[in-house]
């Protein structure tokens, strides 16, 4: 069988080769998720030091993910600012980095859990500077402030000056402290000169060093003790300690489990419709029994649309009910059995190897290691080369997206920013002023207007609507819980009453309001946002919503079009013209000045949150100016006004807003 084919390797077959130590032993996850089912009043911390935790990333998820962990800090991350946080995410957890920038190496960063709110108090330049690179949080446990840092000290380095400052400048204000790291200082030689300064800062700020045995171990020198625990409260640790982490680099891992009750994770859940097992036969059969009179007969557009939601939604609810769906990630897509086994074997070849010291044992651990690092190169291979052959452009990229490539992805949502908050920024804006908008609309009533026909809504074919239905391939669902799926399985023995609708609606210049509320989804402008401005909204409209808008935009256009009623200079949301077509224009005009020997002077204007801004008052003038008749308008002004939007996160959402 060839490598790239070894993680398919039976078990059997794996452990032929070598019996005397590759036994099925636990692996670092294992070990983490037996070590912390404990009770749920404690705070569980781990710290590694990586060594480059890109290198190391399938090691990081297969040991944390699905362990009762709250942090998990790292010294030695080797992170640099363009490897964006989301190609190394934790599930559940949000990560704070602090990256050396200038040099190799280096680097710290914290992996917290969703549910705790924080903010950074403290952390070192970004420049190599010889000195202590640290991260320091405050984190909140149940009403509790607590200090979590992490800390790397580069070896050799006097550091000690730079570690006293910051220690005691945290040390009065918080009653508990969790510091870990790589302090390259060795403290199984407690009267050397650099361990004596080490535990006088300790000592002098009021912490504590947590007894631990050796944890750097190198075949070429001997073991020493560098990573350290320190804490304020030496009374409140449950228990803490060690274990090897071959994955990784030689140290160990080390831990605490703190007397602090952290908040309860609560599993992610989501209430959706099963269509699995969909019957779509049946479903269609069903459909074709529904009595629309009470949709036809109603007299608003409003009683129509709740007649028709309340017959679909029945509908499904007996052939697809909702039900709830416990989420849960995977450690990594392609950590397959035999990676699995690789990684036991390594371990178990490791472990070996500190038991007896002899040359033999260490070449067997870095054979076995060198083998699981090129099955999880193999498996990674594997995974992406399945997901991009024969799939569409836009699949592929979704796949990256899944990777951290391309566009950002939306990160665990922050719970220290309330979502009425960020609901109050998003509908905030700055109204023109009265005296300024009556002007205007009194310029424009002065303006002559085109010698043409009066724009006027003309009915809409069944043919047209389904063509429209079909285009649109958003899979949002609004809030009148209606998919574009839940449509499309049924779209034959709907589409006349969608029909009759869609031309209620613009025969009497009214849209409906279920279908002018969104819900908006904050998307976050940086990685750690503390306040609203640090997220821009993406709302959800109801699908049908997007169909009636559809086949108004395409009437509209073609009426604007045909009496050339847009600016030839603008490039905007027209066909065949773009941010390209713009800047050919500039450059034209300021090439065609240079040549004339004129001077060029540019002028740009950044509005910002512009179309939030729009006066409807000014956007109705406009079109009255541009011949649109005063039946549309009326449905133009039904459609801009009384509009609403909640913002939703998962199943969190905050209160209306206009």
């Amino acid at each position: 069988m060839s490598s790239d084919d070894d993680s398919f390797l039976s078990a059997n077959e794996f452990c032929s080769s070598n019996d005397s130590y590759c036994s099925f032993t636990e692996t670092l996850g294992d070990f983490v998720r037996r070590k912390f089912e404990q009770p749920r009043s404690l705070f569980n911390v781990c710290h590694i030091n990586a060594q480059s935790v890109p290198s190391h990333y399938s090691d990081l998820t297969e040991a944390f993910t699905d362990a009762d962990v709250h942090a998990v800090l790292i010294s030695e991350t080797w992170f640099k600012p363009h490897l964006p946080s989301t190609s190394y995410p934790l599930s559940g957890f949000s990560l704070i980095r602090n990256d050396r920038v200038d040099r190799r190496g280096g680097g710290v960063a914290i992996y917290l859990r969703c549910d705790f709110s924080y903010k950074i108090v403290a952390s070192s330049s970004p420049y190599y500077t010889a000195s202590a690179e640290f991260l320091f949080l405050e984190v909140c446990v149940k009403g509790a402030k607590l200090i979590l840092g992490v800390v790397y000290c580069p070896p050799s380095v006097d550091y000690f000056s730079s570690l006293e400052t910051i220690l005691e400048s945290l040390g009065s204000k918080y009653s508990h402290h969790i510091i870990m790291g790589d302090f390259n200082t060795d403290l199984l030689t407690p009267h050397s000169s650099r361990s004596s300064k080490l535990l006088h800062i300790v000592e002098s700020v009021g912490l504590h060093i947590l007894p631990l045995q050796a944890t750097h171990h190198n075949i070429d020198v001997e073991d020493t003790w560098l990573d350290l625990i320190l804490t304020s409260a030496p009374s409140l640790v449950f228990s803490h300690g060690q274990h090897f982490a071959p994955a990784f680099s030689y140290h160990d891992l080390i831990f605490i489990s703190y007397v602090l009750k952290p908040p309860k994770p609560p599993a992610k859940t989501l209430h959706m419709r099963c269509f699995g097992r969909l019957d779509v036969e049946k479903l269609c059969m069903d459909a074709s029994k529904i009595n629309w009179n009470s949709v036809v007969s109603a007299s608003t557009v409003d009683e129509k649309i709740e007649a028709l939601n309340e017959a679909i939604l029945r509908l499904y609810d007996v052939h697809a009910p909702i039900k709830k769906v416990k989420l849960k990630r995977p450690p990594a897509p392609w950590m397959t059995i035999g990676v699995r086994i690789a990684m036991r074997r390594r371990d178990r070849a490791f472990g070996k190897f500190r038991k007896d010291r002899c040359d033999e044992n260490w070449t067997l651990y870095k054979v076995a290691r060198n083998r699981c690092n090129q099955m999880i190169r193999n498996a990674k291979r594997r995974f992406i080369l399945s997901n991009i052959s024969s799939s569409s452009p836009a699949n592929i990229w979704k796949f990256l997206g899944t990777l951290g490539i391309g566009k950002r992805q939306r990160c665990e949502f922050q719970k220290t920013i309330g979502l009425d908050d960020i609901n109050f920024h998003f509908v905030s804006n700055s109204p023109l002023d009265h005296q300024t908008k009556r002007l205007t609309i009194e310029h424009l009533m002065g303006l002559p207007r085109p010698d043409i026909d009066l724009f006027q809504f003309s009915p809409v074919a069944m043919d047209e609507i389904k063509k429209t239905i079909l285009s649109i391939k958003s899979n949002a669902v609004g809030c009148d819980n209606i998919s574009r799926r839940m449509i499309l399985f049924i779209l034959d023995h709907i589409l006349p009453v969608i029909s009759h609708i869609i031309n209620f609606s613009l025969d009497s210049g009214d849209f409906p309001s279920l279908w002018r509320q969104a819900y908006v989804i904050p998307l976050q402008r940086i990685t750690n946002p503390t306040l609203p401005n640090h997220f821009r909204p993406i709302s959800i409209l109801p699908f049908l919503s997007k169909v009636l808008e559809a086949c108004v935009h395409k009437q509209l256009s073609q009426f604007i079009s045909c009496h050339n009623l847009l600016s030839p200079l603008q490039s905007g949301f027209r066909p065949g013209h773009s941010t390209v077509s713009a800047l050919l224009k500039v450059t034209g005009d300021i090439r065609a000045g240079i040549e004339d020997t004129k001077v060029t002077v540019l002028v740009l204007v950044d509005f910002s949150n512009a179309f939030n801004t729009i006066s409807h008052d000014l956007l109705i003038s406009i079109l009255s100016l541009s011949m649109v008749s005063p039946e549309a308008l009326d449905w133009f002004s039904s459609y801009l006004r009384g509009r609403q939007q909640s913002v939703r996160i998962d199943e969190l959402s905050s209160s209306w807003l206009s």
